[in-house]
């Protein structure tokens, strides 16, 4: 529930800062007069390279994400999301009399627009949706002589996909790099099929368990480190984020 408030709160921030802009810029009577340097040239497009870091499961998960600017506002981008491996070994002590082991992954795939409002030159809010792909895979094993081979080793996976509503705040560090706050809520259909064995080996059942989900925790937090730059070289002087 601590975790659930903190996103919470940060969300409610971003979309704040985001609407203030958004209505700003529509109650503007007059005109605006806006300096050269802060404005991209009509045929120039940026481009930016993002490592993104979260915490989940008790680790760390890591993505890597592209954008790509597509008008004055509008960004396209795709990622691959919420990556993480891990891999133990337990055992025998006194709970498990069988030396045993699990492995598991992660990995989605998002793609989808972003539209981003200027609150500073150096500074700008953003906020988008995604179609969300993923896949997860757990395998537990025990090594028991006793047991037939369809029961020392257990697989699960699980697919997914939906809808993530990302919105966001980025700051410019330095002329090409810049740092951000992702939040990535989302609505995804989840299904994970099923068997049970009996003590012979014996399949005796299996099916389909699914569901619908929604995350918004701490995990659907992420820090963005951003690389960043322009299909066309600007002139000499510090660059600048585009509105």
């Amino acid at each position: 529930m601590k975790n659930l408030g903190i996103a919470s709160i940060v969300y409610v921030l971003v979309l704040g800062f985001t609407a203030v802009e958004v209505l700003a810029q529509e109650n503007a009577t007059t005109p605006v007069t806006v300096e050269k340097v802060d404005t991209i040239p009509q045929k120039q497009r940026s481009n930016e390279a993002i490592l993104s870091l979260s915490y989940a499961n008790g680790g760390m998960n890591f993505g890597l994400v592209y954008k790509k600017q597509l008008g004055k506002r509008t960004y396209f981008r795709v990622a691959l999301a919420d990556i993480s491996f891990s891999g133990r070994k337990y055992g025998p002590n006194q709970s498990t009399t069988f030396p045993q082991s699990s492995q598991g992954g992660s990995v989605a795939l998002n793609g989808g627009v972003e539209f981003r409002f200027k609150l500073h030159r150096l500074v700008q809010t953003y906020t988008g949706v995604d179609l969300i792909v993923g896949f997860d895979i757990s395998r537990q094993t025990i090594d028991n002589p006793s047991l037939p081979a369809s029961q020392k080793s257990d697989v699960d996976w699980t697919m997914k996909t939906g809808l993530g509503f990302s919105s966001g705040i980025v700051v410019q560090a330095l002329p090409n790099f810049l740092i951000g706050v992702n939040l990535a809520p989302a609505v995804t259909y989840q299904y994970r099929p099923y068997d049970y064995y009996d003590n012979d080996g014996v399949l005796y059942e299996d099916g389909v368990y699914h569901w619908l989900n929604t995350s918004f925790s701490l995990s659907s937090v992420q820090l963005f480190f951003i690389y960043r730059w322009d299909r066309k070289a600007k002139k000499a002087g510090k660059q600048q984020i585009a509105e």
